[in-house]
């Protein structure tokens, strides 16, 4: 091992200019007589001569310093032992080594064709095996296949450190077409970035200034600050107690999902396995909470529920719970069941269950429709006695109900009065003590004869009354109403 101290003396020695053989040679000449002969000043001066002529020779061809000889300046050196520089004893120089390369040259240049890195350095205590500092630029540039690989054997070690005044970036990463920072791992986390302060949330667009364990900036109005690929998820955001992932924009979209699957999936997709929604929409401003959109014939929202619950819920404390509107002739909601249940169905503790209203003078406030021989366009029904399954009413003296085509009732029916009798008898459960019932002999009872009174027995029926006895038995019709 060479000391520092050592080190420097025989460097000055060798940086000497070489006329400095010559000068020893031109001194030794110069002796006294009475101390040296005159022949052995000849002797000395050419021996110098020749030492001389050798180190200028020697320097003129690339000359190399060899194992245990002295440093060498300006020239190639080489060793077959390693080469070890140390402070003296009892010295704390700092730095042990330290070289001005002056100007825009570089202090020092490491070469290695072999695996182990062209400059190499080791921390045998707590600190780190390289340090960079730089007043205005990078602390630590690497250019190559890899510019600077960082590797810890500790475990919960740090393979590369970067560290930033305020204001200041830690570790920066820049490539003109590829990557610019890139992080691998066979089993652990590639890339990790962590942070103690708070960010910006809410609607702040702002990049964060702090709080940010890992932030992506793209400058190009087309680019993309943070993607994620991988074969299971491409990026994944957790928070114990907040937002996983959180995104803002002030004139796009906050978050944008997009897939090319042809099984089904979705762009987006939300789960929760607690009580909450998996996917919850929420417009602040003026805008919808959650809005779908589609360009082909399918649902731009869709809900699905396997489990006895809801496909599609809407709730409003003070409003509309679900609108649908559209500016075609197809409804603004359309509701289908492929069972024997209702297609669409309302209800309400203490309004109408089912509303509609109409601003056109032809279309009506509800319609129903039923293509089948049998089936019923429109129907109401009450479920207590008291109640009314169909009311048509008019506020304003118009009417109330407007029947076009044929009216059928249940409570209508027909009879016959026996011939020889002036009186016939109806079974009808609907009569009530208030009933208005109507009778009309519609055959020809072979006598003069008329219909004098009728006799009401609630939940009987009732029992019609001629002036006189019909000669032939004749038939009858009746309509039962409620006054």
């Amino acid at each position: 091992m060479i000391n520092a101290e050592t080190t420097r003396d025989e460097a000055r020695v060798d940086e000497r200019p070489q006329s400095t053989v010559l000068e020893r040679a031109e001194r030794s000449m110069e002796r006294p007589r009475d101390q040296t002969s005159r022949r052995k000043m000849l002797v000395r001066a050419a021996a110098g001569l020749a030492a001389a002529g050798a180190l200028l020779e020697a320097r003129g061809a690339a000359a190399q310093a060899a194992t245990g000889s002295p440093f060498i300046l300006g020239v190639p050196n080489d060793a077959n032992t390693t080469t070890e520089l140390g402070p003296t004893p009892g010295f704390s120089p700092n730095p042990t080594l330290q070289i001005d390369a002056g100007g825009a040259a570089t202090a020092v240049k490491g070469t290695s064709s072999g695996g182990f890195g062209a400059i190499r350095a080791e921390n045998a205590g707590a600190g780190p095996g390289v340090v960079g500092t730089s007043v205005g630029n990078a602390g630590v540039v690497g250019i190559g296949g890899t510019g600077v690989v960082g590797n810890t054997t500790v475990s919960g070690g740090i393979g590369v450190a970067g560290s930033g005044a305020p204001g200041g970036t830690g570790v920066n990463g820049f490539s003109d077409t590829n990557v610019g920072v890139q992080g691998d791992s066979t089993s652990g986390i590639g890339v990790n970035g962590g942070s103690s302060g708070a960010g910006n949330t809410g609607t702040d667009p702002t990049p964060s200034t702090a709080g940010v364990g890992v932030r992506g900036r793209n400058d190009d109005p087309s680019g993309i600050g943070v993607e994620g690929t991988g074969g299971l998820i491409g990026v994944k955001g957790a928070s114990s107690s907040g937002t996983g992932v959180f995104g803002v924009s002030t004139s796009g979209e906050g978050v944008s999902g997009r897939t090319s699957s042809s099984n089904a999936a979705p762009a987006v997709f939300g789960n929760n396995l607690g009580t909450g929604p998996g996917v919850h929409g929420n417009g602040a401003g003026s805008g919808n909470g959650v809005i779908g959109t589609t360009f082909t014939a399918a649902s731009a929202v869709f809900g699905t529920n396997s489990h006895g619950g809801i496909g599609v819920e809407g709730l409003s404390t003070d409003f509309i719970g679900v609108k649908g509107s559209t500016n075609s002739a197809n409804p603004g909601v359309l509701g289908t069941n492929a069972g024997s249940g209702a297609g669409v169905q309302g209800g309400s503790t203490s309004g109408p269950g089912v509303l509609g209203q109409s601003n056109s003078g032809t279309a009506a406030g509800v319609d129903g429709q039923n293509a089948q021989p049998s089936g019923v366009g429109v129907r109401g029904l009450a479920l207590v006695a008291l109640a009314t399954g169909v009311r048509a009413e008019n506020a304003l003296g118009g009417f109330a109900l407007d029947v076009r085509g044929k009216a059928k009732f249940s409570t209508a029916g027909s009879g016959t009065i026996a011939a020889g009798s002036d009186a016939a008898t109806v079974a009808n459960p609907n009569v009530t003590a208030n009933s208005h019932i109507t009778a009309t002999l519609v055959g020809d009872p072979k006598f003069k004869t008329a219909l004098m009174w009728v006799d009401r027995s609630p939940g009987v029926g009732f029992t019609i009354h001629l002036i006189a006895a019909v000669k032939v038995n004749t038939p009858f019709t009746f309509l039962i109403v409620e006054p």
